[in-house]
Formats: C-alpha cells, sequence, structure tokens
C-alpha cells in the first residue's frame, strides 16, 4: 500500500514539518524531538495502513523524556527517544476540546496538503501547549506524582528526593501489587 504511505509521508513532509522545525524540533522519520536542558520533548506521527481497505490511519502522540529520569530507572540513554521511552505521553485526541482519541483516515483520493494543515493545527493548538506546560524535571515530576508509575518515583529520586521516591514505590505497590516485583527489583538496585 505504498500509495498511503506515501501520502502519509508526504502529509508528514508538509505543515507539520514546516511547524515543527521552526519550534526548534529535528526529525527523524515520523518522530520530531526537541532537546530543552534535561528533558527530549518529542512529536510522533503514528500510522497504520490496512492494504485490504486501500486505506490508512494516522495519530499524533507527544511525550516528554527526562535523561535524568531515565538514568534513575537504570535504563541506557536515549538521544532519540521513541514514544514509549517517554516518561509522560499522550495522544492528541486526549488534548484536544473534544478529548476523543483523534485518527485521521487516509485514502487514495486524501487530499496530503489539507491532511498536512489538519495535523499541523492539532499540533500547533493541542501537542505543543501541552510540551510547553513542563519546563523542567520539577513539573514533569509533579505530573507524574498523581499516577502510581516507577517513572514517578525515579523522578523523585533525580530530583534527589529519596523519601518522595519511597513513597510514590509505596503507593504503586499498593496499587498495582502485580508490579511488586519489579518495584522492588528496582529499589534494590537503585536506592541501595
Amino acid at each position: 500500500m505504498a500509495t498511503i504511505a506515501r501520502l502519509i509521508d508526504h502529509a508528514i513532509k508538509g505543515a507539520p514539518t514546516a511547524l515543527l522545525k521552526a519550534q526548534g524540533f529535528t526529525r527523524a522519520g515520523h518522530d520530531f524531538h526537541r532537546q530543552r536542558g534535561d528533558l527530549i520533548d518529542l512529536v510522533n506521527f503514528q500510522s497504520s495502513v490496512a492494504e485490504r481497505r486501500r486505506e490508512g490511519r494516522l495519530t499524533i502522540n507527544v511525550g516528554i523524556y527526562s535523561q535524568l529520569t531515565n538514568e534513575a530507572l537504570l535504563r541506557k540513554p536515549q538521544p532519540r527517544p521513541h514514544e514509549y521511552d517517554c516518561a509522560l505521553r499522550s495522544r492528541i485526541g486526549a488534548l484536544l476540546p473534544t478529548g476523543i482519541d483523534k485518527w485521521w483516515t487516509v485514502k487514495p483520493d486524501t487530499d496530503s496538503a489539507k491532511l498536512a494543515a489538519e495535523l499541523a493545527l492539532a499540533v500547533e493548538l493541542a501537542g505543543l501547549p501541552w510540551l510547553q506546560g513542563f519546563e523542567d524535571l520539577p513539573a514533569l515530576s509533579a505530573q507524574l506524582a498523581t499516577t502510581p508509575s516507577l517513572e514517578s518515583a525515579a523522578s523523585a529520586l533525580a530530583l534527589g528526593d529519596r523519601g518522595e521516591a519511597e513513597r510514590r514505590l509505596k503507593t504503586f505497590g499498593q496499587r498495582y501489587p502485580r508490579a511488586r516485583p519489579m518495584i522492588e527489583e528496582w529499589a534494590r538496585q537503585a536506592l541501595a
């Protein structure tokens, strides 16, 4: 389904690339990265092509990767992180006024310039403001504190607050008992 894939690539190379490059992002395939101190902002265009139906779908993911949090997680550095490497991430639909997951349908007759404009508008109105809402690791860690996770504990540890990291781990373990072996292993290595 090269035609659909080419339409998607053409749309991404249009207005979204111009917008993101003007904001300091660099492109690697369908991923765009911007370094801000410890943080790396990510805008990812996720696509799916169904050969039998001769159509594709496209959505936008945004995320924030923290190098210090990643180190506290005892993970390898990721100079160009993927969406799943980010400590905090969201689909564009959750950030739009409707709050509903948003996928664009791409067919052979799709106007790629119009699609590009819609993608750029979604990034400009929802994605970039969300990313800019987390100016540094303390702001990111404060948001991560609202949802128990290993990333939340690691962000507190990266900020030098061992007690807060331990509190977040305890909450995480209480809420997700099946995660306790992973929590205990990380705590044994990172909090030793």
